[in-house]
């Protein structure tokens, strides 16, 4: 897995708000839109702010709050 830092696009107020319009495109037809981890989080609460839909978190078993292994 190659991670790329995505701290210049989260300070750049313009760049992320046109990077969240791009994202909800592909998106624009679901009902719920639901993020994986730690940048899903950031980037799928941006997409369903956008669409107007619920956003789901999405992480494995024992990492959500109040969760038990």
């Amino acid at each position: 897995i190659l991670f790329r830092d995505i701290a210049p696009l989260l300070a750049d107020p313009e760049a992320l708000r046109y990077a969240g319009f791009e994202m909800a495109k592909y998106a624009k037809g679901a009902d719920v839109i639901a993020g994986l981890d730690a940048r899903g989080f950031i980037f799928g609460t941006l997409v369903a702010g956008i669409l107007g839909k619920p956003f789901v978190m999405i992480r494995k078993k024992g990492k959500l709050p109040g969760e038990t292994i």
